[in-house]
């Protein structure tokens, strides 16, 4: 685990930061985000108690932990009917717009027309030929790493 001067997150699993802890598991911990940084009532950060940067640093028992317990926070705010569905939010790496350096993903509580803008509406700048290089390269990428 990082310290404290390091990571604001590693705190807070380490119980050494204050936060509304909503759920845990052994390998992954549930708290409310910031009242001023929530995209709706119930917005969740689920963490793997494990620092690592991103999903891409994650050990799979890592990210097994924060998806289970993503789909545990998800279920829980349909059924207390803080929304109808729900976003999963992650930025990983450079690039990403990633706030805090350790993988953590949003859970936030959706239901229609309440205003929140997680898509954007505006046409891809992304041409077919690109996509398709994009695709390519990706696949090969995976067939060598096999």
């Amino acid at each position: 685990m990082k310290s404290s001067d390091q990571c604001i997150f590693c705190d807070i699993v380490a119980g050494s930061s204050p936060a509304t802890i909503i759920a845990e598991s052994s390998q992954a911990l549930a708290f409310l985000t910031l009242t001023d940084s929530a995209l709706s009532a119930g917005h969740t950060l689920v963490v793997p108690k494990q620092h690592c940067l991103g999903v891409l640093e994650a050990t799979s028992e890592s990210r097994a932990a924060v998806v289970e317990l993503c789909s545990v926070i998800g279920s829980a705010m349909v059924e207390a009917r803080l929304g109808t569905g729900v976003n999963l939010l992650s930025a990983c790496g450079p690039g990403s717009d990633q706030s805090v350096a350790h993988w953590h993903v949003h859970v936030v509580p959706r239901r229609n027309g309440d205003g929140v803008d997680t898509w954007p509406e505006t046409n891809s700048a992304v041409t077919a030929i690109d996509q398709a290089a994009a695709g390519a390269r990706l696949s090969a990428t995976l067939a060598a790493a096999v």
